[in-house]
């Protein structure tokens, strides 16, 4: 029995961990997960089998609050870290009566998952292409307030007793475990079965546009009429009006993997559960580029060098 303590910050970390846990899965079918997240319990179900997990909603981190999906709100994260960290005895004594039942705690990235297997004496692996304490010596300019968090969370991170880095990594660490690879979801249905599911012609050509927001119907209608052989896949977005070459299948429905296989073309924020996902579909993708994400500029220079890719400015998009 394992713990999962994933951040909440976005689906990448919970679509990282979902990879995680199927491989293991793999090769120990009767493994079981308890996963501490506020990530929704359907995301997990959408990936995992039903009897693999049991879901602890938990604010397990903070990460950055986010304004937009695009545009991280400083001020709400600072008042958030303050009120999960440091982590209280009683958090800690409270999660005690699960753990003890798990040989050991894996953590992406979460710095509460990190001092609660310590507190229950179990061995702590955490997962990573960066760490909280890394971000946020980024927002250093008259924002400091962030740094006392980056000082906070850094000696935690350095209490792992497996440290497992992925590909593209954002600092490496001199002591790390081991470095592997994209780490990404693997898809349930071939290209044709989904197409065939989502009412796709078999050899028309798909761009999958996943933003994390709901996108205003001038803009997709004008790609309709400038690209009349293109087809749009966008998950949620059942509010744009109907268009015979318009897919919009709802957003609980999709197991993205899918979409990425069953699509030729990407539209969406540079993330890392994203960029993975297109890694292992041989996608293509335009992305919109997230100048202030420390992040960014290291996932945009593996997309130009290993996927092929265009940046849009977020100031072009909008």
């Amino acid at each position: 029995m394992l713990a999962f303590f994933i951040s909440p910050h976005g689906m990448g970390h919970a679509a990282r961990a979902c990879a995680v846990m199927e491989a293991l899965l793999k090769r120990r079918p009767h493994t079981h997960f308890h996963v501490f997240t506020r990530v929704p319990r359907a995301f997990f179900s959408a990936s995992l089998p039903r009897k693999a997990f049991t879901y602890h909603p938990l604010q397990s981190d903070v990460g950055l609050i986010q304004r937009t999906p695009l545009e991280a709100d400083l001020s709400a994260t600072r008042h958030a870290l303050a009120h999960l960290y440091p982590p209280s005895l009683r958090t800690l004594e409270r999660l005690r009566p699960v753990l003890r039942h798990c040989c050991a705690i894996l953590c992406d990235i979460s710095p509460l998952g990190i001092a609660a297997a310590h507190h229950a004496g179990h061995p702590a692996v955490l997962i990573e292409n960066f760490t909280w304490d890394w971000i946020y010596r980024h927002y250093n300019d008259g924002y400091s307030p962030l740094r006392v968090y980056a000082d906070m969370l850094a000696p935690l991170f350095e209490q792992t007793d497996l440290h497992i880095q992925t590909e593209p990594v954002c600092q490496p660490h001199p002591q790390v475990d081991l470095t592997v690879p994209l780490v990404a979801r693997r898809p349930r249905k071939h290209r044709a079965e989904t197409r065939a599911a989502l009412g796709v012609p078999a050899q028309a050509l798909v761009l999958l546009i996943s933003l994390g927001e709901p996108l205003a119907p001038q803009p997709v209608a004008q790609v309709l009429t400038r690209y009349p052989d293109l087809h749009l896949l966008i998950p949620g977005g059942e509010h744009l009006p109907p268009h015979p070459r318009l897919h919009t299948p709802p957003r609980e429905a999709c197991y993205h993997p899918d979409l990425m296989h069953a699509s030729d073309y990407l539209l969406a924020k540079a993330g890392y559960s994203t960029l993975a996902e297109a890694g292992h579909a041989g996608l293509p993708f335009a992305y919109l580029a997230r100048p202030r994400f420390p992040e960014s500029a290291i996932l945009e220079r593996f997309i130009h060098q290993h996927l092929g890719g265009i940046s849009i400015p977020l100031e072009a998009w909008r």
